[in-house]
């Protein structure tokens, strides 16, 4: 008698406190209900908490320079290149990306409200996605194929922004392209020789001289077994944009703006740039452009040059 009373009681307190939990992930564990002998508040909760999550959202995504729009085929120039505040032009060659653990701001600036999207079997798999931006014109050497939006369900209120990770999840990254899901099964975005996936792939030329720079960062040091999922240098970034006057995913993109990426980044050396991850050069060599100048896009990415998250970054923001 007393614990069905009890029951009862928790059961309406949870229920009451549903839409704050729903500005979290939920954690049954921490709500105190894995070890009950009835589980029937933690089903409860979870149904309830999925019915909570039944707004639709669709969240824009653009690359862009300053106010030009980036895309195959045409130039667009950067202005705070080399020193930070040099004009270079810029041909794009590639331009893709992974995300993954993507959350909604909410209006408080502060609560983080989870999207749910689910599998549609191209460009969305397993709370990751793939934006591809490259249609194979100009220099561009992809496919026609293009994906600049993600769809799935939140929980419904303002926003003041959004929260990503810029890159797959570990239980995600390595598996074999050869035999995964789409958007993990293309060639173009995977490195066979650590076993897992690059997970940015933006590349650009600088006209003026000619330098095509490889701007590719994804997992290292992953124990060079595909059965193992942790990797000592993530290179995964946690990109976080607000706007004071709200984020409105029916008018607002996020962007990645190359004219921020590559802010005091050095595109006038003669030879091609492949910024990977990074290695320290043998003993008693010099350091060259990818040790000088590839941290800078590390940085602006948020991104640390062991490939750990800063929290800091100004490639991404609201437009």
């Amino acid at each position: 008698m007393f614990y069905s009373i009890f029951a009862r009681a928790r059961r309406a307190l949870i229920f009451a406190m549903l839409p704050a939990f729903a500005l979290v992930f939920l954690n049954c564990s921490q709500l105190g209900l894995e070890s009950e002998e009835d589980d029937s508040d933690t089903n409860l909760l979870l149904l309830s908490a999925a019915a909570i999550l039944n707004t639709p959202v669709t969240l824009n995504f653009s690359v862009v320079s300053g106010t030009q729009t980036v895309q195959c085929g045409s130039t667009f120039t950067v202005n705070k290149a080399v020193n930070g505040s040099t004009t270079r032009t810029f041909n794009p060659e590639d331009l893709r990306f992974y995300i993954s653990n993507i959350r909604m701001i909410g209006a408080d600036g502060v609560s983080e409200l989870p999207v749910s999207f689910g599998n549609d079997g191209v460009w969305q798999y397993n709370g990751a996605a793939l934006l591809d931006f490259e249609d194979a014109t100009g220099n561009c050497s992809g496919s026609t194929d293009t994906n600049t939006r993600i769809s799935g369900t939140t929980v419904a209120g303002g926003y003041s922004g959004v929260v990503f990770d810029l890159g797959l999840p570990e239980s995600l990254n390595q598996l074999s392209n050869s035999t995964a899901p789409s958007p993990l099964n293309l060639n173009q975005m995977y490195w066979s020789w650590s076993i897992g996936y690059k997970f940015t792939k933006i590349e650009f030329t600088d006209t003026g001289s000619t330098r095509l720079v490889r701007s590719h960062f994804g997992s290292l040091n992953c124990g060079g077994d595909i059965s193992s999922n942790t990797c000592a240098n993530p290179y995964r970034s946690s990109v976080r944009v607000t706007s004071t006057s709200g984020f409105d995913p029916t008018t607002n993109a996020i962007a990645l703006d190359i004219n921020e990426l590559t802010n005091g980044f050095d595109s006038t050396g003669g030879a091609n740039l492949s910024c990977m991850p990074l290695k320290a050069p043998p003993a008693g060599a010099p350091a060259g452009d990818e040790v000088t100048e590839c941290p800078k896009l590390l940085t602006q990415m948020g991104l640390d040059s062991s490939g750990n998250a800063t929290g800091t970054q100004s490639a991404f923001a609201i437009r």
